[in-house]
């Protein structure tokens, strides 16, 4: 049974016999003149090309964010006011087998918070912990308002500078957020500027992770663990996964190598790919000990009353 509708076009093997009036004006546009229309395509590959050579991979914490939404609005008409509140990580210390109250934790705690406060493109202004004088307690006695910094001054790590200690984290009402409830750990805030002061590059939060594992994390004993989250560990986590994606680490024989690397990466992009998504969840540990951290307070971003 025949069902064609239409009869056959005849096939033109010469150009000079092409009805060059034929088509719609979009055919007679681009056929009529494809010398012209090739060199425009060209031009415009040459051109989007060398543009997409600049791109560049660009981890914005702000640009993460919904950015058109009324609480995000009303963030960043107050940011200079909150800065603590965005782009910043967060340094939970745990003693592994007592509680802060310990002279040699709160020493370790204090280099940590030292290492962290010189660390290029922190907001040493704003970060927040019990070794920063930010970190504040507020009473009101029959004389008016009475405060100081969480630690005492001159502390020396006798049972009197303890006592004295205990008694100013009750009067900053720090218990549940920058003391954990079970009073094993305690936190760091560390907000981060959106641009090296050094260099007024914005920050690179490859380095800055790096730098993270190289001079914190080295810090961590038998007795005080470390745990870091934040936008900037995270991203700096993914990079460094992301990095590892390869087949550097398979042998193969030189038979097999073209057909098999292939495969070797997609399985490796699957595999560095998990370690990645872990490593952008901050993995298990970081995050069990946060949790640790918080378990049975308030939550770890909030609250922070009485804390000046």
């Amino acid at each position: 049974m025949d069902i064609s509708t239409q009869d056959e076009v005849p096939v033109i093997r010469d150009p000079k016999d092409f009805d060059a009036s034929s088509g719609s004006r979009l055919e007679r546009l681009i056929f009529n003149h494809r010398l012209t229309m090739i060199f425009i395509s060209l031009v415009m590959s040459a051109f989007l090309g060398w543009h997409a050579s600049k791109l560049e991979v660009n981890a914005s914490f702000e640009k993460m964010i919904p950015q058109s939404h009324p609480y995000i609005k009303n963030f960043f008409d107050n940011k200079q006011a909150l800065p603590s509140a965005g782009n910043a990580i967060r340094v939970a210390v745990e003693s592994v087998d007592g509680d802060i109250f310990d002279k040699d934790y709160l020493l370790q705690l204090q280099k940590i918070n030292d290492v962290l406060y010189l660390l290029p493109g922190v907001d040493r202004n704003w970060m927040r912990g019990l070794w920063t004088s930010s970190l504040r307690w507020t009473e009101v006695t029959e004389e008016g308002y009475r405060g100081g910094p969480v630690m005492p001054d001159g502390w020396d790590g006798s049972t009197e500078a303890m006592d004295q200690l205990r008694g100013n984290i009750g009067r900053a009402n720090i218990i549940g957020s920058y003391i954990s409830t079970d009073q094993k750990s305690s936190l760091i805030v560390v907000p981060l500027l959106d641009r090296d002061p050094a260099t007024q590059k914005p920050l690179n939060y490859r380095e800055f992770s790096e730098s993270l594992e190289a001079q914190v994390r080295s810090l961590e004993t038998d007795k005080v663990k470390i745990h870091i989250v934040g936008f900037a560990k995270v991203v700096g986590d993914l990079i460094d996964g992301l990095t590892q994606v390869g087949c550097d680490s398979l042998e193969f024989d030189r038979g097999v190598a073209h057909a098999g690397c292939a495969v070797a990466r997609h399985l490796g992009s699957v595999r560095d790919g998990a370690d990645a998504a872990i490593d952008l969840l901050g993995s298990r540990r970081r995050f069990l000990g946060v949790a640790r951290h918080v378990a049975g307070g308030r939550a770890l971003l909030g609250n922070r009353r009485g804390n000046g």
